[in-house]
């Protein structure tokens, strides 16, 4: 079933103004400035041993408060944990999307496949036999027989520790399947459908569960924890032994589903409407392309819909890459930019009255207001998140001196 669509008036209507709790917030945050460490630790080592991982700078700019933050912007590589957190959430949102909308829970399952323990130097070519084994099996006419298809699959990867040392040339592999059942089978039936999908593959491991979260299926495909046990070196082989692979793979309905929504330039979103969280489509924010030409600073991206990126405060940010900071020469470039501010900002304006007349009516005295700002232009100076102090990389070095890739 498509959801219904939502346009941007009615989303800025229904979200510009909310709030999130300030704990809640903070928590985020602080969860968000540890991606950013490790993401920045990881990508000193890479570049230590010569590889370029640094495209530039991204600025979120706030059009209701003007708070600004401005980070590095790296490849888009899933061994960068920024990058690949940026990677698994419009995924997350499509599983969660069929999760709410499919048959009733019990038909729902999660296989676990283990491809076993892969070196380095053998894991590009290990990771694409693995995963045209689950593309076979996904189209096995035996579990067509058997009323179950394989919806989508995650593929993760663990450092194979021994005792408390990890074995820093072998990564545990494994998939993470969701699985959509038609009907019910006798025990008899499904645990022979168990033994036959683990004969499908050499490591012979298949843990079958329940799931109820999207979250157990799409997470990380690398914890970045442990990519900071590697040094630069290796981390480097791994990088280049990444390129082109696919580690978040749609099968079936939800891989049309999502061809849908490239085609249609929409996105999918959990929106609060009414009191009531639902699925929506939104039309995904298209900068005119003459605007963009010959430019490589000050190129506005795109508006986000309204979160509490910035502040507990929901508001719609713009994302600028290289932006220089001149807040008034970015808006010569892209003149339609103050219509969206003022729009934005009186949006703000009317959904603050309207929560104080909720409030008074419920007999509420807390308020949330719309913070003014000094600026004449209601910005604030660009905000850079603070830096972290960089770990010592030359014991990854001398531990790993011996590594020696083909």
């Amino acid at each position: 079933m498509i959801p219904p669509p939502i346009s941007e008036e009615e989303l800025w209507a229904a979200q510009i103004g909310q709030s999130v709790p300030a704990d809640e917030w903070a928590a985020g945050e602080e969860r968000r400035h540890e991606l950013l460490w490790q993401s920045r630790q990881i990508v000193a080592k890479l570049e230590a041993v010569g590889e370029v991982m640094r495209t530039g700078k991204i600025s979120a700019i706030g059009l209701v408060s003007g708070l600004v933050a401005t980070t590095d912007s790296y490849r888009n590589c899933n061994i960068i944990p920024v990058m690949q957190s940026r990677n698994v959430h419009d995924m997350l949102q499509h599983v969660a999307y069929w999760m709410d909308n499919g048959r009733p829970a019990w038909t729902r399952r999660m296989w676990v496949i283990s491809n076993g323990f892969q070196k380095l130097d053998l894991y590009r070519r290990n990771h694409q036999a693995f995963t045209r084994r689950i593309s076979r099996l996904a189209a096995d006419p035996y579990l067509k027989e058997k009323g179950v298809r394989l919806v989508y699959y995650t593929i993760e990867n663990t450092l194979h520790h021994l005792g408390r040392v990890p074995v820093r040339d072998r990564l545990n592999h494994h998939a993470h399947v969701l699985v959509d059942c038609a009907r019910r089978l006798p025990k008899a039936e499904w645990l022979a459908l168990i033994q036959y999908v683990r004969a499908q593959f050499p490591k012979g491991y298949v843990h079958d569960g329940a799931i109820r979260n999207a979250k157990e299926l799409v997470k990380y495909v690398f914890k970045p924890s442990e990519l900071l046990k590697l040094s630069g070196k290796r981390l480097a082989f791994l990088f280049r032994e990444m390129k082109g692979l696919r580690f978040y793979i749609p099968l079936g309905e939800m891989r049309e589903f999502r061809g849908f929504l490239t085609r249609e330039r929409m996105k999918l979103r959990k929106v609060r409407c009414q009191g009531e969280r639902e699925w929506r489509l939104l039309p995904k924010f298209e900068c005119h392309r003459s605007s963009m030409e010959g430019r490589t600073h000050n190129l506005l991206v795109t508006i986000t819909t309204p979160s509490p990126r910035l502040s507990p405060l929901f508001e719609p940010q713009a994302i600028v890459r290289d932006w220089d900071g001149d807040l008034v020469a970015l808006k010569a470039l892209y003149p339609w930019l103050e219509g969206m501010i003022e729009r934005a900002k009186d949006q703000a304006r009317q959904n603050e009255n309207r929560n104080q007349r909720r409030r008074r009516f419920m007999g509420h005295k807390t308020t949330i207001t719309v913070p003014e700002l000094p600026h004449p232009d209601g910005f604030r100076d660009v905000i850079f998140y603070p830096l972290y102090p960089e770990v010592d990389d030359a014991a990854y070095f001398a531990a790993d001196a011996a590594f020696a890739p083909p």
